[in-house]
């Protein structure tokens, strides 16, 4: 269930690239988003490991 008003349609995605790419042929489409809004669960270890990671990523080991 989304976090939000609409439902999860996963063959819509596939619809819409299949037009762009018949329409304006490039030569490559990178999807970096879904734009579900699916619930947050987040707990205190989750947290603490995705500012761990974050932390790693800009300056080193955590």
């Amino acid at each position: 269930m989304l976090d939000g008003p609409g439902e999860a349609y996963p063959a819509g995605l596939e619809e819409l690239l299949v037009a762009v790419s018949e329409e304006y042929a490039p030569a490559r489409i990178m999807v970096t988003e879904s734009g579900a809004a699916w619930p947050d669960r987040v707990t205190a270890r989750r947290r603490a490991s995705a500012a761990c990671r974050w932390t790693a990523a800009s300056s080193g080991p955590c």
